[in-house]
């Protein structure tokens, strides 16, 4: 899937804390009611995207996912523990 926006979400929710980043993708629709491209957000907790990402993401950080191809893995929960950079297939 591709990376096309990042969203920063922070605030207070029923008085709790909360600071997410959220990846807008586009992936190819799985042909189940789809066609073509379909979104998908990605939430990533702010306080896991140094584990996540093996670094402090700065504000660049974010920015250069734009346009990457990624694929991300979730704990059995469903939140996000991992996300990799997946290189494009070269033709030929």
């Amino acid at each position: 899937m591709k990376v096309i926006g990042i969203q920063e979400k922070a605030g207070k929710y029923e008085g709790r804390d909360y600071h997410n980043f959220i990846l807008h993708c586009t992936k190819k629709a799985d042909g189940n009611g789809s066609l073509g491209e379909v979104t998908e957000l990605v939430k990533i907790k702010a306080l896991d995207s140094s584990y996540i990402f093996d670094k402090v993401m700065t504000s660049s950080d974010w920015q250069n996912l734009i346009g990457k191809e990624i694929k991300y893995f979730c704990d059995k929960y469903g939140k996000v523990v991992d996300v990799r950079i997946v290189e494009p297939v070269k033709a030929g």
